[in-house]
């Protein structure tokens, strides 16, 4: 077995390499036959490897030492238990993924991992750890994890390296994009930032960073960074849509709506890119092309409360209030944002029970400002309106008092 891994230094190619792998698996069950102790010594550091560089090969070694599993005592048939529960069902039994956790890392206490793999054993088991806390949506204790191995991936690990910057940027995505939105989080940023380091040719991890500057306000540097995922991959469509957004809430509309088309070449069965389009024109007051790609984006995804309320909004800036008014009627019954329902319901003409469930929900729910200023985005649309929409000042008061509420101390 050594011989014929003498001159390979990625671990993943220790097993990889179809003779070594061999060698390696008979040489496993031979120790497992001198002895059960013999044989797990021999069994961990690998079985670990396995774990991360290749399962097939790690499930066909299970089931090689299963026939020795009648002589063993309890102890032992249970341990082979956990590893083939924990290795079977990685991607959803969280309790099995957890006893397999706990045993590797009882057995990497009792210094069972070979001494030229222990670092990186300790690694793959301390990332699968925060991997599992990821499942749970304990990001940021996820995230601690993934920068602690970080600093313990041997430099020849390079499938380790790579699994670690995806892990990253899992836990950057579920940290900066909240309700589909960009949110600031400097832990986020950060974690794009590691994963761009280990890995620096993903758009994933690109778009990602990029959305963490966008969600701090930081424009530019979210255009430059989605810029990136576009030179690393020209028909990136979710890139060109991403650049679009920073652009046109850097105020630079005609770039956005030129970076959007050019999504919409490459995707142009996307609702949302439509949607995005749409929306862009009707602030530009083109009507008729905002008309054409919210429509398209309903035909796309009839079900988009959002794009029912958008073309309403279009509606009622053509001086057809009537038509707007059935469309909003029509989000209101599939929108789940209660904020937009309860704004809805008043410029459909019912402003008293609007305006005190709106007043109701902005005091007792916990309204994001992100919602509350895209509310508001729809209401400076309506008050271009031809038509008044009564109701309409007093609900735009109610928003911006609650927002100012939620503001910072400081900010503007």
């Amino acid at each position: 077995v050594e011989d014929k891994s003498r001159w390979i230094t990625d671990t993943t190619d220790l097993l990889k390499d179809e003779a070594s792998a061999q060698l390696r698996a008979d040489w496993i069950h031979h120790q497992f036959w001198l002895g059960e102790e013999a044989g797990w010594r021999s069994l961990v550091t690998w079985f670990v490897l396995g774990w991360e560089y290749d399962r097939s090969w790690t499930e066909g070694v299970l089931e090689r030492i299963e026939e020795f599993a009648p002589h063993w005592p309890a102890q032992g048939r249970q341990r082979l238990k956990i590893l083939q529960g924990g290795l079977r069902s990685f991607s959803a039994d969280l309790e099995s993924v957890q006893e397999l956790i706990e045993l590797l890392e009882e057995l990497g206490r009792r210094d069972w991992f070979k001494a030229q793999f222990a670092v990186e054993c300790g690694a793959i088991v301390k990332l699968a750890r925060g991997d599992w806390l990821h499942r749970q949506e304990k990001y940021l204790e996820a995230l601690q994890l993934f920068f602690d191995v970080d600093s313990d991936v041997p430099e020849q690990a390079n499938q380790l390296k790579r699994s670690l910057a995806q892990s990253l940027s899992s836990s950057g995505w579920a940290l900066v994009l909240i309700k589909g939105k960009p949110t600031p989080s400097p832990e986020g940023e950060r974690a794009f930032q590691r994963a761009i380091v280990i890995q620096a040719d993903s758009t994933n991890h690109w778009n990602g960073l990029g959305s963490a500057q966008q969600g701090a306000k930081n424009y530019k540097k979210a255009i430059a960074s989605y810029e990136k995922a576009i030179e690393l991959d020209p028909n990136d469509a979710a890139a060109y849509n991403n650049r679009g957004n920073a652009l046109s809430d850097l105020g630079q509309k005609e770039d956005a709506i030129a970076s959007y088309e050019k999504a919409i070449e490459l995707d142009s069965k996307n609702s949302s890119l439509h949607g995005n389009l749409g929306w862009l024109y009707l602030e530009c007051d083109r009507l008729d092309l905002a008309k054409h790609h919210t429509t398209k984006a309903l035909k796309l995804k009839p079900d988009q409360g959002w794009l029912i309320f958008n073309l309403g909004l279009i509606c009622a800036l053509d001086n057809n209030l009537p038509e707007a008014i059935q469309h909003w009627k029509q989000g209101i019954e599939i929108h789940t944002n209660l904020l937009f329902t309860h704004f809805y319901t008043i410029v459909i003409g019912e402003q008293e029970t609007g305006l005190e469930q709106l007043q109701h929900t902005l005091n007792n729910s916990e309204s994001t400002i992100d919602d509350i200023e895209s509310i508001l985005d729809d209401a400076e649309v309506l008050t271009r309106c031809p038509t008044p929409i009564p109701g309409l000042p007093e609900a735009i008061a109610l928003l911006k008092t609650a927002l100012e509420a939620r503001q910072p101390k400081g900010s503007p």
